[in-house]
């Protein structure tokens, strides 16, 4: 009993120190949980600034960014040196992750051909569609053929949205392979939408 009463008498000597204490062991668990731990931060390389589809990326328009795992895409990110004279696929906002779906470089045209992203007029349709799928492109309003001999080459992932971006549902946009004479056409109409996607030859 001697032994409880002067563990008592410690604790209310001690009371204000023991508070103390306990205040700041809670403050530093409760930061603890909201501050982020460094093993959940990766580096991945974004854009800097706006960039448009078919523009060959500098180091300058990109850096590397610390960003929780959980707000990177499912798709696998790339190292800086990668990116660095790839050609776009589609247009990137700043802060955009860069991802091996964005970029077009990975296939390269024959002799005679050109690669060339267009916006599909039906977003339903691309998932119909797979790489080295024969195709023909219409004009969307007249039906006009531009070419029955063109390919799928690429379907690059849609950049995910900031919450800060407006704009509701987009036209996906792909990567075809088409005859060098009809390039300029075709990704004159197929950045507005002005082309429609046919499976198979149309003529």
């Amino acid at each position: 009993m001697e032994a409880l009463h002067r563990l008592g008498r410690i604790v209310s000597l001690h009371r204000r120190v023991l508070a103390a204490v306990l205040a700041g062991l809670a403050t530093f668990v409760v930061v603890n949980q909201l501050t982020p731990r460094r093993q959940d931060l990766t580096k991945v390389p974004v854009i800097t600034t706006a960039i448009p589809a078919g523009h060959t990326i500098v180091e300058a328009e990109v850096r590397l960014a610390a960003l929780p795992d959980e707000a990177l895409p499912e798709a696998p990110s790339v190292h800086l040196e990668e990116v660095i004279g790839q050609t776009t696929a589609v247009s990137l906002s700043p802060g955009t992750v860069l991802q091996p779906g964005l970029f077009t470089s990975a296939a390269t045209a024959e002799p005679g051909r050109s690669l060339t992203p267009i916006q599909l007029s039906e977003p339903s349709l691309k998932s119909l569609l797979t790489p080295g799928m024969r195709v023909s492109l219409v004009m969307t309003e007249s039906s006009e053929v531009i070419t029955p001999d063109a390919r799928i080459s690429a379907l690059p992932a849609e950049p995910e949205r900031s919450g800060l971006q407006a704009g509701g549902a987009s036209r996906p946009l792909i990567v075809v392979d088409v005859p060098t004479e009809v390039a300029a056409t075709v990704s004159s109409l197929g950045q507005g939408g002005g082309l429609s996607v046919i499976l198979g030859s149309a003529g």
